[in-house]
């Protein structure tokens, strides 16, 4: 590849995806591919800029949760008049990107989070020509606050969205979906952890035929739903131990946490301005999406930034890092009663020693430099598999 447009059509919470679009072009840069940035808001206020763009010769386009396979001029999909590899990055379980994802192009790559997310794209939208898999990736910092002079002892950076909400949002879609995130939710703090789609089929007793990549995204808000009630079971038990907590989010003012004395909120800020809260924490709370495989960008981040993750699990952790070792690991059904697991956080020479090994051994597994090179490789490959389509056509 020599030349690539970078596209950002969808804002994404906090900026963050004009941050990783960001890091990205910069890696090309150092790789002499020359990159251009498409503006997607100057679009809105000026159309012609799309034909401008589709006259120009490029030899991929990339983009974040992208709304581009949904774009037409003059009847025609964008992505058809540029007749490039399309570089779709998706951050999020397929199920949420399905509008864009069910639009056929044979030129797009899906670049997923694990291998789950994979197995469900290539079963759920087979025109997809190309799939990889890519966990979040963080850089180390250049400068690193010693552990014992971090100003947060304990941070959790992530968005508040009250249960009434979704709950309005599923009752609108269908009512009795309600009663099957209730137990959905439940069954997660007891300890599954089954695929949302297997739950939701199992409950709904709906026939594997019936769950198409439709029907599931109709389903979404029950997803939600249970993201959101396990992060609040989560803090809740927090702020039963008195656990003292910054937060920083938005809409943390409409729940009931906050009025809890020992968490301090803070305002929302852009996903750059999160990262130095990171780089000043101690530790950093994640409560897994729903990813079984994946880590979030909480703890690729908090690894990176040398802080203590502090985690449900997923298979990527549990298969590559040691719990009280490496990081410190929590199950929702033992949060109430697992005594050592509140004593340890509140030992610092010890979590001191846990973000040390831990940064150490993300550093070797996940150096960003190696990943970002294997990321290139991989989409250089696909570019020259899609070469072939064209020699066919």
């Amino acid at each position: 590849m020599k030349k690539v447009l970078f596209v950002e059509s969808r804002r994404l919470c906090y900026g963050s995806s004009y941050y990783l679009i960001d890091r990205l072009s910069r890696f090309f840069k150092q790789k002499k591919i020359e990159v251009e940035f498409f503006d997607y808001d100057a679009l809105c206020n000026d159309p012609q800029k799309l034909e401008t763009f589709s006259k120009k010769s490029f030899d991929a386009i990339f983009d974040i949760n992208s709304q581009l396979p949904g774009i037409y001029q003059d009847d025609t999909l964008f992505l058809e008049q540029l007749d490039i590899p399309f570089f779709h990055r998706i951050l999020d379980h397929p199920l949420h990107l399905h509008p864009s994802l069910q639009v056929p192009y044979q030129k797009e790559c899906v670049i997923c989070l694990d291998e789950h997310h994979k197995r469900y794209l290539q079963k759920k939208y087979p025109h997809i020509h190309h799939v990889i898999a890519l966990p979040f990736l963080a850089k180390v910092p250049e400068k690193q606050i010693p552990f014992s002079k971090r100003k947060y002892a304990f941070l959790f950076p992530a968005t508040y969205i009250p249960l009434s909400y979704l709950e309005d949002q599923i009752k609108e879609q269908n009512a009795s979906d309600l009663l099957i995130a209730k137990e959905i939710l439940s069954l997660c703090i007891q300890g599954s952890r089954e695929d949302f789609e297997n739950l939701y089929q199992s409950l709904a007793k709906e026939d594997k035929k019936e769950m198409d990549a439709e029907r599931i995204y109709r389903v979404r808000f029950v997803d939600r739903y249970v993201r959101a009630g396990l992060r609040e079971f989560v803090l809740e038990q927090f702020a039963s131990h008195d656990i003292v907590m910054d937060i920083v989010g938005d809409n943390w003012e409409y729940s009931q946490l906050y009025k809890n004395k020992a968490f301090h909120f803070h305002p929302s800020c852009s996903y750059q301005e999160s990262l130095s809260y990171i780089a000043n924490a101690k530790t950093v709370l994640n409560v897994e999406p729903l990813f079984r495989e994946a880590m979030h960008d909480r703890i690729t981040n908090a690894f990176c930034c040398g802080a203590v993750v502090v985690s449900d699990p997923c298979e990527a952790l549990e298969t590559n890092f040691t719990d009280r070792k490496e990081y410190l690991g929590y199950h929702f059904a033992q949060l109430k009663t697992q005594d050592s697991f509140w004593k340890l956080l509140q030992t610092e020479e010890k979590l001191e020693e846990i973000a040390i090994t831990g940064q150490k051994k993300y550093r070797s597994l996940y150096a960003y430099e190696n990943r970002m090179e294997m990321l290139l490789k991989e989409l250089e490959k696909a570019v020259q598999a899609m070469k072939k389509i064209d020699k066919q056509s």
